[in-house]
């Protein structure tokens, strides 16, 4: 028998249901490979709960920006925070500037404005999640009092008294 020949029907191996399941199955492989990925982009799997802040202080401060459109990130000018640990949880103190911080979730601004003197609690998170985030941000009086203001009376510039 020449073996170019084709071979008849019953003389060819027969695949078995076995190996064209194998075959379908690797095939699909790739498929629910992509769902998995896609399920657990979209939250389809369960996610621990965020760790509390690694330390949390109580500041005060003035709004010096408020967040864009879509944004959670504010702008504040705060007190030294003495206390201030660094990642080592070393106490390094933070001196009086103007930052940005990320509001927490739920973390309402309604009655603020640029100006707005304001008490609020700073949380530090060294891994995972905004590493500086604002919660428990409250209206201080107007008249409130900050360590970086000029002493009262001094002269604020502009022009000089005759």
């Amino acid at each position: 028998m020449d073996p170019r020949a084709p071979r008849p029907a019953h003389a060819r191996p027969e695949r078995s249901r076995r190996s064209r399941a194998a075959r379908a199955l690797a095939a699909s492989a790739p498929l629910a490979l992509l769902v998995v990925a896609l399920a657990a982009a979209c939250g389809g799997e369960k996610r621990a709960p965020a760790a509390g802040p690694d330390a949390t202080y109580a500041v005060r401060g003035e709004i010096v920006r408020l967040p864009a459109e879509g944004s959670r990130e504010i702008w504040i000018r705060h007190e030294p925070i003495p206390d201030f640990k660094n990642v080592s949880g070393e106490v390094v103190g933070m001196d009086s500037m103007t930052m940005p911080f990320t509001l927490a979730a739920g973390e309402s601004l309604e009655g603020l404005a640029v100006g707005a003197r304001v008490g609020f609690r700073l949380e530090m998170r060294w891994s995972g999640g905004p590493p500086a985030a604002v919660s428990a941000l409250e209206p201080l009086p107007a008249d409130t009092r900050l360590s970086f203001d000029p002493p009262a009376g001094e002269d604020q510039g502009g022009e000089t008294p005759r």
